[in-house]
């Protein structure tokens, strides 16, 4: 049996996106699409092939490819339809953090889901909805780039801290702050070339991570600016 949780539904599915299939080739385990059925859906087994093409699958995958979009933007397609239930248990994004170079194009962004959990993403044009979630091999770069080369170049002191929200409320009264994506201990070794001549304060979470993080961090910049800690209270 298949695995799609939507193939009971493949007939209306069908239908809704491509309209009443050719009556003069389709039989009823079979509907076939185009003046020559090179679109077969088989009700069956609640699947699609494109005979030209030479490629097929499920229903997401039907809507996926009639609608030009990516897989949530399926599944909502279909909640909509009334094919799904609204799974209100899947991770939603609430927040995202965008990393840029130093002229402020868009390297990659650090995406917040509920329930909690992080993941990356960067850019792709080629993407139905122009992101990819394949982020081996960018050189990744610290987080709000651009507003701590000006400080550093203004003789200001930055600020690192251990993630984008916190980073964000200090840039918000005007201290300026970054950090790394991944969070803790992800610290890359390349980062001290962003941070040559730099006056730079660590404040490290309170507990083991944090220090180790801090440790981290400070041994990786202590051979090209001037480091300090701040450890706060509780």
């Amino acid at each position: 049996m298949t695995s799609d949780p939507f193939f009971a539904h493949m007939g209306a599915v069908a239908r809704a996106l491509l309209g009443p299939p050719n009556p003069q080739l389709s039989s009823g385990a079979e509907w076939r699409y185009g003046s020559h059925g090179s679109l077969s859906v088989d009700l069956g087994k609640g699947a699609w092939h494109d005979h030209e093409a030479v490629r097929g699958g499920g229903g997401i995958a039907l809507v996926m490819r009639e609608r030009n979009c990516g897989k949530s933007d399926a599944l909502r397609w279909l909640e909509g339809e009334g094919f799904l239930a609204p799974q209100d248990n899947r991770p939603k994004i609430v927040a995202t953090y965008d990393y840029v170079d130093h002229d402020g194009a868009l390297v990659m962004q650090v995406v917040r889901l509920q329930p909690k959990t992080f993941r990356q993403r960067r850019p792709d044009p080629r993407s139905a909805d122009g992101w990819t979630w394949k982020t081996k091999g960018i050189k990744h770069v610290p987080f709000r780039l651009p507003e701590i080369t000006e400080a550093i170049a203004n003789g200001s002191p930055v600020f690192v801290v251990e993630g984008e929200k916190d980073a964000l409320a200090l840039a918000a009264i005007g201290i300026p702050a970054t950090c790394n994506p991944g969070g803790a201990g992800k610290w890359p070794t390349h980062f001290g070339e962003y941070f040559h001549a730099a006056d730079v304060i660590i404040i490290p979470d309170n507990d083991e991570a944090g220090r180790q993080h801090r440790d981290l961090v400070s041994s990786n910049l202590i051979d090209c600016a001037r480091v300090r800690v701040m450890d706060l209270p509780g």
